[in-house]
């Protein structure tokens, strides 16, 4: 390929004017890229303001549904739900993400009821649900992958048959999304999608779901890997052709909220 020269060549010339830039632009994003992700609580008030989240506060049911509304008159295509779980419906196992007329289910309808031409996302996972914010079943010191599946599937199930268009597990349990796709085939929806998340990322942005006394770090990804010389950290080569791989691993025992509380999940199934 040939590339001429100065002045033979003027980049300026495709950006001298409007018509020309939309002619020849590569990108552009507009109200159809979009997902409208709202954290939903099972309250009367409207809107609780999360001070961590600025401007994203958690909306009761007819809040979200008024949401659904607006994003449909924008054009926004699909909204995302996150429950906000209240304390007393926790415990280890995470039961309430299979109750058909919990926060999820109900918020689902009234979306649906609301702007039938929005697609509506739902989240996979127990860490909303369960009392210690882990996404799995705890068992000595490890999350049970193939148990946790299990009540991800059923999950699923039931908040499709709620109204969900589109199920997105974020649990980070391996096969999960062969298992949904398998029961969702079983059940007749053949039409639902599935979203899966590549990684979750350990960050503040958990704040309006999260359980406060976890370490969501020791079951989520690092945005960055720790410094070679940070005093509470060390890297460990993997050796690995082509490349290297390296595997991060903490020096403190893990845990939850304070140096008094040990985490459920020991550091080695993280390692």
């Amino acid at each position: 390929m040939t590339i001429a020269r100065y002045p033979a060549s003027r980049s300026r010339r495709l950006r001298q004017s409007d018509w020309a830039r939309r002619l020849t632009r590569e990108h552009a994003l507009s109200p159809d890229d979009l997902i409208w992700a709202i954290v939903v609580h099972d309250g009367a008030e409207d809107a609780i303001e999360v001070a961590s989240m600025p401007s994203a506060p958690r909306l009761s049911i007819r809040a979200a549904a008024a949401a659904a509304k607006r994003a449909e008159h924008l054009g926004i295509p699909a909204l995302a739900i996150f429950p906000h779980i209240e304390p007393a419906k926790k415990d280890s196992e995470g039961r309430e993400a299979l109750n058909p007329d919990g926060l999820v289910c109900r918020t689902v309808r009234a979306l649906k009821d609301a702007a039938p031409s929005v697609g509506i996302m739902v989240d996979v996972a127990l860490d909303p649900f369960t009392d210690h914010g882990h996404d799995g079943l705890v068992q000595n010191g490890q999350i049970l992958n193939d148990a946790t599946i299990e009540l991800l599937v059923e999950q699923a199930i039931i908040q499709v048959e709620a109204g969900a268009d589109i199920v997105a597990p974020s649990d980070m349990m391996d096969g999960r999304v062969g298992a949904i796709r398998h029961a969702l085939e079983a059940g007749y929806h053949h039409d639902t999608l599935i979203m899966s998340y590549a990684a979750k990322y350990a960050s503040h942005s958990m704040a309006p779901t999260a359980t406060p006394s976890v370490r969501r770090r020791l079951v989520e990804a690092p945005i960055t890997l720790p410094a070679i010389n940070a005093p509470i950290s060390w890297i460990v080569p993997m050796p690995m052709k082509p490349s290297a791989k390296w595997r991060w691993m903490s020096q403190k025992a893990p845990t939850c909220c304070s140096s008094s509380q040990a985490c459920p999940i020991s550091t080695s199934s993280h390692a």
